[in-house]
């Protein structure tokens, strides 16, 4: 037996369309006691990260490259190796050849014994064991001898107050020493000083924190408080610009750690004695080269191509870093001159 309805004031009414006692409508309180609204949905959850799909590493969201391997997330290509270049100093030189090897003291030859008199006996060699020096020998003997080789003898000679030593024999007399090379670089070349240990520098190389350049990128990192910059010497011809990365043994000359929008091989910094050159080495986010007086750049570099850099040009990479090349000051030779 269905009950009879009831209205929103609590009446039973017979009627379904209005209250026979207050006269309510009878469909608000059906609408009223009708089934409660539908639960809502719960929402999905947000990804925890990106999946490399060539070594399935996960990385942070909005990663652009894969940490672990390199796998580019834009263009879905693994990172372009490195060429060889003759200004790097890891690449391994040809061998010499065998000709141009300098000759070890081995192998200096000794002066060739003196010839014979004449009369098929070889001349006795200078402090030879058993026979006196010329100094030391009896006249009459070298008279009798003279006389029996038909030549004429020499005048006796007055002899010294205490006798003189022996000289060295013909074997034991020193090779002549190898002479070193006299030429070295040049103290005017850029980055490598007058001492061919490497020790000194010229060139210096300053690593900022841009807050400028760091709106622009619109990175999720927060940028580290800009202070002074870092100051790196530069006494090698060719240096490596990126982050390090113990799985992958890279171990960057320009530390630019803790820049996460920087590669792990980003940038080659090379010089011939004469001028600098920056090359991409095909790095994820670009490197980006503009004048001091000129606003921030847009367009990176060209990848695998040498830029020869002017002496007011400035660096941007990463998120936040900027580098600036120039010439040491004296008292920053004086400070890293034994770092």
């Amino acid at each position: 037996m269905v009950p009879p309805p009831v209205c929103p004031s609590g009446h039973t009414s017979e009627s379904t369309d209005y209250c026979d006692i207050c006269g309510s409508p009878m469909a608000s309180a059906s609408a009223a006691g009708g089934g409660s609204a539908p639960a809502p949905t719960p929402a999905a959850p947000k990804p925890m990260g990106v999946v490399c799909p060539n070594c399935e590493v996960m990385n942070a969201p909005g990663a652009l490259f894969c940490e672990a391997c390199g796998y580019d997330y834009t263009t879905g290509t693994m990172p372009r190796p490195p060429e060889p270049s003759v200004l790097d100093l890891d690449t391994p030189l040809p061998d010499a050849p065998a000709g141009d090897a300098a000759p070890s003291v081995s192998a200096v030859e000794t002066p060739a014994p003196l010839p014979d008199s004449g009369s098929g006996t070889p001349a006795p060699e200078a402090g030879a064991t058993g026979s006196p020096p010329a100094s030391e020998a009896d006249p009459a003997a070298v008279a009798s001898a003279a006389a029996a080789l038909d030549i004429d003898a020499p005048a006796p000679q007055s002899q010294p107050s205490a006798p003189s030593a022996p000289p060295a024999p013909v074997s034991a007399v020193a090779p002549p020493a190898v002479a070193a090379p006299a030429s070295t670089p040049s103290a005017s070349a850029p980055g490598i000083g007058p001492d061919a240990s490497g020790d000194t520098f010229e060139w210096v190389l300053e690593i900022w924190i841009d807050p400028e350049w760091y709106a622009l990128q619109e990175s999720p990192d927060p940028m580290p408080s800009a202070g002074l910059p870092d100051i790196i010497p530069l006494r090698k011809r060719s240096l490596l610009i990126g982050r390090p990365s113990r799985s992958r043994n890279i171990h960057p000359d320009i530390d630019c750690e803790p820049d996460t929008g920087i590669s792990r091989r980003q940038a080659q910094l090379s010089t011939d004695g004469t001028r600098w050159f920056l090359e991409d080495l095909g790095s994820a986010n670009g490197t980006f080269v503009a004048e001091a007086s000129q606003g921030m750049p847009t367009d990176p570099i060209p990848t695998g191509r040498r830029y020869e850099l002017d002496g007011d040009e400035r660096i941007y990479l990463g998120a936040w870093t900027r580098l600036v090349l120039r010439r040491a000051t004296p008292e920053e030779l004086e400070a890293y001159a034994s770092a």
